[in-house]
């Protein structure tokens, strides 16, 4: 109690199996993008994607910046997903445009 969880190799290699399967995720919202409604997208997101940045999330505390904006610019692929959003719009704008929090403000706020 009281001291600062020591992370291993291992918990980076439990950040990669988050990024992998939150990818796979992303994916099946592709897939499934021109049969379904953007609502649909969205809970797509929520329950195949993000549950692997809140399961990850005590990980990246300690991870580095490098690998923060890794999981960032899974979400911020994520996010332009349902919205159609190609490249030359910022990913701060769409994910704002959506309402999610940026997993940093998730991070912060404990959410």
């Amino acid at each position: 109690m009281g001291q600062t969880p020591n992370f291993s190799c291992a918990s980076l290699v439990e950040l990669g199996s988050c990024h992998i399967k939150a990818s796979a995720g992303i994916g099946a919202m592709r897939r499934i993008k021109p049969f379904v409604p953007v609502d649909t997208l969205e809970k797509v997101y929520k329950s195949l994607v993000e549950p692997y940045f809140e399961y990850c999330s005590p990980l990246w505390d300690n991870c580095g910046k490098l690998l923060e904006d890794k999981l960032q610019r899974f979400q911020s692929r994520a996010a332009r997903v349902p919205t159609g959003a190609n490249y030359d719009i910022r990913s701060a704008d769409i994910i704002q445009t959506l309402s999610w929090d940026t997993l940093d403000a998730k991070n912060k706020f404990g959410n």
